[in-house]
């Protein structure tokens, strides 16, 4: 549990008051308050602290209201994932007192980053969620620099010392190379922000190679989802969770928005011709984008089992439940024996890191599963167009649809290919 306490370290007659906030022995962020105590009247607890005089008991008041200040602004930020430090410690202060520091040297990256979050978390069509990896950005970035007994500048950040970061995340922060190279593309994502803002960065940072390997896509196939909805099982929240993973491979959405879906959400719609057609229609949390998306009839198979209802939720927490649902979600693929041999990641309890090695898919089934499958399996179907298929998993972009399948410059031009001898093909059939 946090907690705030007051001292002072100077021997003078008088001395700056600091400010610890104690959240567990790993983290004890500390910073000066701006108060000036009386050494000599000074006492530590300052419930105890005399007030004999004005000038004390006015400064104890204020100590008591800026502790209920920080205690309550972290709670606040707590439920919002921030990261604590000195820095947080500080902004906070600032806030409190209404300061203005004309001395925060924004050539600096942690004062730039600093700033850089805070103006992101002014603009309310940026989610929390998304501004996280830059709170990520900055805690590892601090790791960096004290480990290097260094503070770096904007300008620093040159191949050298990217490089050299690459090698921390990879080995110190035990991360995987793709997540490495995403935490170094959001420190480009900042150092060209300032740029754009006037502010020195090295030419080189544009050069700096950041592409993030492609992660092995693990999707179930038709013939797959076919297996595991023939397979008869036992036990109510296995059997469940099987219902939830056939129905989100038909409607191609994230897990939070999957099973967010309602009886409320269906509307049914009238074609040209009059033919009627039943979508749903919700806003995905992530994007805040309306989709609209066409009841495939086993979707419809499975919502009349329940009658006309979808499947019943594992929690009334949206975070307990998609962790349920994970968990249950391995245990169908392994009874369905989704056991094709194939490479993806695994953590490794000895090196206490994600790596890509080959395992039975069963073991690499999540829910992010659904969303992959639809994509890919429609997507293989020319009478899909890319577009449709992107209005309904949300993507804003061809480039990025294609990434998130898995498919290249080799797999297109295959499907060229193929196009070229079904043109040929039709010649020679309209030949005869």
């Amino acid at each position: 549990m946090a907690k705030i306490t007051y001292r002072i370290r100077s021997k003078n007659d008088t001395a700056n008051i600091l400010l610890r906030l104690y959240i567990d022995t790993n983290n004890r962020p500390e910073t000066k308050t701006g108060l000036i105590a009386n050494t000599k009247e000074w006492n530590n607890d300052i419930e105890k602290l005399s007030n004999k005089s004005i000038t004390n008991k006015n400064l104890k008041t204020q100590l008591l209201d800026l502790k209920s200040y920080v205690l309550k602004e972290y709670n606040i930020d707590f439920e919002k994932g921030i990261v604590f430090n000195k820095d947080w410690l500080d902004s906070k202060l600032t806030s409190y007192f209404n300061r203005k520091d004309e001395t925060i040297d924004l050539n600096f990256i942690n004062n730039y980053i600093n700033q850089f979050i805070e103006i992101r978390k002014l603009d309310t069509s940026i989610k929390s969620t998304t501004n996280q990896k830059f709170e990520t950005l900055k805690t590892k970035l601090h790791l960096f620099q004290t480990k290097n007994k260094a503070v770096y500048l904007l300008s620093d950040f040159d191949n050298k010392l990217f490089n050299k970061f690459r090698s921390f995340l990879m080995i110190d922060s035990k991360l995987m190379d793709s997540t490495a190279n995403r935490t170094l593309k959001n420190l480009k994502t900042v150092l060209r922000d300032a740029r754009y803002n006037g502010y020195l960065i090295s030419h080189q940072v544009d050069s700096v190679k950041t592409e993030i390997k492609s992660d092995v896509k693990i999707y179930l196939s038709f013939d797959e989802i076919n297996q595991i909805k023939n397979k008869h099982i036992i036990g109510s929240d296995i059997a469940i969770a099987k219902d939830w993973l056939i129905i989100g491979c038909f409607v191609g959405q994230r897990v939070g928005d999957l099973m967010s879906m309602n009886k409320s959400m269906i509307s049914t719609k009238k074609d040209v011709n009059g033919k009627e057609f039943d979508f749903i229609e919700l806003k995905q949390e992530k994007t805040s984008e309306n989709v609209t998306i066409p009841l495939h009839p086993e979707v419809k198979k499975i919502l009349k089992k329940y009658k006309g209802n979808f499947p019943p939720l594992f929690s009334k927490n949206s975070s307990a439940n998609a962790t349920l649902f994970n968990r249950h979600l391995k245990e169908v693929a392994g009874i369905c024996d989704i056991n094709t041999i194939v490479k993806g990641k695994v953590y490794n309890d000895k090196l206490k890191r994600n790596e890509i090695v080959e395992t039975e898919k069963h073991q690499l089934i999540t829910s992010h599963v659904c969303r992959r499958s639809f994509a890919t399996n429609f997507y293989a179907d020319k009478r899909f167009p890319t577009p449709l298929l992107m209005a309904i998993t949300g993507h804003k972009s061809e480039k990025v649809f294609l990434e998130y399948i898995g498919k290249n410059s080799s797999d297109f031009a295959m499907n060229t290919a193929q196009i070229f001898e079904e043109i040929e093909q039709q010649k020679i059939n309209n030949a005869l």
